[in-house]
């Protein structure tokens, strides 16, 4: 018998760029609490576009019932209704040890859900110790790690584990903390070998990343024919975050002319599903007219759904377009001062600066906005041409004038 408990979407919609808390709680939530049956273990391959399963199947007399309530409840977002279910099932003291670790990792699971971290920690330590090679758990903890913790040491060795023994989705993120150099030292073709086990499992989004890494020459040499042939099969698979990679491919001209309607078609796609790099590059698309007419509300309304996620690009984007008021519906000095140091305070980059510099001149205070812009200018490492632009603004804000696009 098949019980699978799934929550939310998928763990390679998330893969990539996550835009801070936000996508690292998508990436909990892609993590399914599964019971798969004895005939889907032994390294078969998962499913191309699921997270791959590490449950072993339920005994007979395990009152299937419950899992079945637990599966409704987990398939209907209802994560306090699973714990209770899965906290009914260990109390009754009937299941065998390798049950009762499926089941902790997945009350755990649903903990982390609930962001209860301490208690979902406790639950799949305890299924680690019943079961030290349950994978779904090594992986799961790995997550919590990486995103709640930020103790990336700690991920790369739960993925590596979890990987060493051939799960596909640690395979992929410990990929991609090498392909990072954080927790582990960088390595590019040491993520792409990762990929490579991951698809040679049909993962999908073990597709996505390797395509990635074509389109790149990161770590492989450079074949864009073959990037975009992956990404589209792991779109193909439901994996979301590979309609961005080509939409960038699309808007760039990577491995094909530049073509903005199918940059916008991409972006959109995974946009609406919450995405926030596509978010924000489906607003850069109506900022700067590219496929579709210059929008500068819709360029905002996309923004703002991206920065709301922290993305910083997004944020400063955001800020730099409400401070500088091209058009009267999207000037709102105090909204862009919010944003504008939000992104500061994520990336300390002269860009980021500037769109502060804006945001204080818009509200009034050019002394800040001065203060600020003289921040920037003590950067030595700034070109001649940037600094000569940063210099103008020194007069604006002199006069009491903000900066007009």
């Amino acid at each position: 018998m098949y019980l699978g408990m799934y929550l939310g979407m998928y763990l390679g919609m998330c893969l990539g760029k996550c835009a801070g808390y936000t996508c690292a709680m998508r990436l909990l939530v892609t993590v399914m609490l599964t019971f798969i049956s004895a005939g889907s273990l032994g390294g078969k391959e998962p499913s191309a576009n699921k997270e791959p399963s590490a449950g072993k199947e339920p005994s007979a007399g395990m009152a299937p019932s419950m899992f079945e309530q637990a599966q409704l409840a987990a398939a209907a977002g209802k994560y306090e209704a699973v714990i209770l279910i899965l906290t009914g099932a260990i109390e009754q003291k009937t299941l065998r040890e390798d049950e009762l670790a499926i089941a902790y990792s997945n009350r755990g699971i649903a903990y982390s859900l609930l962001q209860r971290y301490g208690l979902a920690v406790q639950d799949l330590q305890f299924a680690i110790h019943l079961d030290p090679e349950h994978l779904l758990t090594l992986n799961h903890l790995g997550i919590l790690a990486e995103h709640i913790e930020q103790d990336l040491a700690k991920a790369a060795a739960r993925y590596s584990k979890a990987a060493s023994l051939g799960y596909a989705a640690s395979q992929v993120n410990l990929g991609n903390l090498y392909r990072s150099g954080q927790g582990v030292e960088r390595d590019s073709a040491k993520a792409v070998r990762l990929y490579e086990l991951a698809v040679e499992q049909d993962y999908g989004a073990g597709l996505v990343a390797l395509g990635e890494m074509y389109l790149d020459g990161n770590g492989i040499a450079r074949n864009p024919a073959r990037g975009l042939d992956l990404l589209q099969e792991g779109v193909s698979r439901g994996v979301v975050t590979g309609h961005y990679y080509l939409g960038i491919a699309y808007e760039k001209g990577i491995g094909s002319s530049v073509d903005y309607d199918q940059a916008r078609l991409h972006y959109q796609k995974a946009a609406v599903q919450g995405h926030a790099p596509s978010q924000g590059a489906l607003g850069y698309l109506f900022r700067r007219g590219n496929g579709v007419g210059k929008d500068f509300i819709e360029a905002t309304k996309w923004y703002r759904l991206a920065a709301e996620q922290g993305d910083v690009l997004a944020a400063n984007r955001l800020a730099w377009l409400m401070a500088t008021c091209p058009v009267k519906e999207v000037c709102d000095g105090k909204v862009a001062l919010e944003f504008a140091s939000l992104a500061v305070h994520k990336e300390h980059s002269a860009t980021n600066l500037d769109s502060l510099a804006a945001a204080y001149a818009r509200v009034g205070e050019f002394d800040r906005a001065l203060q600020v812009i003289k921040e920037i200018l003590a950067d030595e490492s700034l070109s001649s041409s940037a600094r000569t632009k940063y210099t103008r603004r020194i007069d604006r804000y002199n006069n009491g004038i903000p900066f007009q696009l």
